[in-house]
């Protein structure tokens, strides 16, 4: 049987917000593993991650494990659960094409480690990473000029 690790990720918001949560995730996964023959080796899961850059405490040790002890594939959620953005997502998947591991996404459908894409799927999450950040920014200034305080006035 072929070996994969699975990683999974949520940040506060999209977790609340999105329907994202680590179980689904994981479900997700572990049933996309068993109708395609992978037995998962581990499971890797940042809680509260942004996918913005790679310095997250499981994805780190999803990376040096795989080096110890290589599979055949990664598989993801979706990858803007791997990353949300282009050139970490770039770097890491040559990095997995080197080591002839794929990267499988239960939402994309298969394998993104080849071809163009992986790189549109990589665009299109650093996109709406920047469109989610401004329309967060945007609605906070709003409240802001409406006189919302984020926490209650000093005393004194």
């Amino acid at each position: 049987m072929k070996t994969c690790y699975i990683y999974i990720r949520v940040s506060t918001d999209e977790q609340a917000t999105e329907g994202y949560s680590i179980e689904n995730q994981r479900r997700a996964c572990k049933d996309y593993a068993d109708m395609n023959a992978y037995h998962p080796k581990d499971i890797f899961a940042d809680e509260g991650r942004s996918g913005r850059n790679i310095d997250r405490p499981a994805f780190q040790k999803l990376l040096s494990t795989l080096k110890e002890n290589p599979v055949e594939a990664i598989i993801v959620y979706k990858i803007d659960r791997f990353a949300r953005n282009v050139g970490d997502f770039s770097n890491i998947r040559k990095q997995f094409q080197a080591m002839k591991v794929k990267l499988l996404s239960v939402c994309e459908n298969g394998d993104v480690t080849e071809g163009l894409i992986g790189n549109i799927f990589a665009s299109v999450a650093e996109w709406e990473s920047e469109a989610n950040s401004k329309r967060t920014k945007d609605a906070l200034m709003q409240k802001f000029r409406d006189g919302w305080q984020p926490s209650p006035p000093p005393i004194g």
